[in-house]
């Protein structure tokens, strides 16, 4: 069995373990290079990730590096560019950290997957999970609106996207130009999706 790229540098934690050595391969690359290639053309992705998303798990899981925020930031995802060292590393340090985590662990793949399915010539929408009344989105927030009815504003609006997803084999959005919210409008201290693209060009995210 191959193992393939995990979630960041260092430390790698969980990621995608690759069978392309296999006599009948499940997964013989990374998605997204699959993606890339066109291997989901005739398929509607919906992609999702909540704004908040580390902010539900217990601080002893997600410690901010001994070695501090700047090189803590730097040896996850290694990259010295300063306008995400500026971003990430000005502020609350356990706050950052954590928003960090969020946009580089989630949020940055869901919308770089949009954007790859669209340029390989098919559809795609980005669903922004945000807050519901000031409550963090954290991960797994949008999870009850799949299994129960909804009970409030987010998780209708996730009900909806996938009851569309469906019975239509498509969503009405815009790619991560116009994404969906489900919840509170983006915080101001969250990057919207193409912001985050921006911010992100040209460094590799395993």
């Amino acid at each position: 069995m191959n193992i393939a790229s995990r979630n960041s540098r260092r430390p790698r934690g969980f990621g995608i373990a690759r069978d392309d050595t296999s006599r009948n391969p499940v997964v013989p690359d990374h998605p997204l290079a699959v993606v890339s290639a066109g291997g989901l053309r005739d398929t509607f992705v919906l992609a999702a990730a909540a704004v908040d998303e580390a902010q539900g798990f217990h601080p002893a899981t997600v410690p901010i590096p001994a070695s501090g925020l700047l090189e803590g930031i730097q040896d996850f995802t290694g990259t010295t560019r300063e306008a995400i060292r500026r971003e990430y590393g000005d502020g609350d340090p356990q706050s950052k950290w954590r928003r960090l985590l969020a946009d580089y662990i989630y949020r940055l793949p869901a919308a770089r997957l949009v954007m790859a399915q669209r340029a390989a010539g098919g559809n795609a929408a980005y669903l922004d999970i945000s807050r519901d009344d000031g409550a963090p989105a954290h991960h797994g927030a949008e999870a009850p609106a799949l299994f129960q009815p909804p009970t409030n504003d987010r998780e209708r609006t996730v009900a909806i996207a996938v009851l569309e997803l469906i019975r239509t084999g498509r969503v009405d959005a815009d790619g991560v130009r116009e994404p969906f919210v489900a919840g509170d409008v983006l915080p101001v201290d969250v990057l919207p999706p193409s912001h985050l693209l921006e911010l992100w060009e040209g460094v590799p995210r395993p």
